[in-house]
């Protein structure tokens, strides 16, 4: 029904909707699209500490994703988690047992658009640019495929699968 926020067929048509709505207009803008070239973006440096060579930053990725990680596994361990997981299983048991349905829906949306946009940022790093096209959301289907293709509910997994979309398009170049 309209405005059951509970739903999430209801849900993934505004998240569908808020992408085409952002491709449309904030990826057309000059400055965002520099004409379909995209934004140069360098890798980081901490102080002196440079990422700029490919070892290095592997290195910076890896040790930021094993903390990322580290922070999932204890988060579904907890209590925070624990609730997570039941509203997973059931949200009208969940709601029965006085579980805020509408609280654990926003942890679990803010938790993985932090991990999200963590690897966003590490991806357009390694490919030192940023081409707005490159992140519509039919490419995050793929994503979405590959993650529950090798198994949603493990920080493995997500590492397999996102080495797998950076790295399986080189295999498929000609050179």
């Amino acid at each position: 029904t309209y405005g059951d926020w509970s739903s999430d067929v209801c849900s993934s048509d505004l998240t569908l909707a808020f992408a085409e709505l952002v491709q449309n207009t904030w990826f057309q803008l000059e400055d965002i699209n520099s004409f379909g070239s995209g934004v140069p973006v360098p890798r980081p440096k901490i102080g002196s500490l440079s990422f700029a060579g490919d070892a290095a930053f592997f290195r910076l990725v890896l040790l930021v994703w094993l903390v990322a990680a580290f922070v999932v596994r204890n988060l579904q361990r907890s209590t925070t988690g624990m609730t997570l997981s039941a509203v997973r299983s059931s949200e009208v048991a969940a709601a029965s047992t006085g579980v805020g349905l509408v609280r654990a829906k926003m942890i679990a949306f803010g938790v993985s658009a932090a991990v999200a946009s963590l690897g966003g940022g590490f991806y357009v790093q390694y490919a030192k640019h940023a081409i707005p096209m490159e992140f519509l959301w039919p490419f995050g289907l793929v994503w979405l495929a590959l993650v529950v293709t090798w198994g949603i509910r493990s920080p493995a997994a997500a590492l397999i699968a996102g080495s797998l979309y950076a790295l399986l398009p080189s295999f498929f170049e000609t050179t």
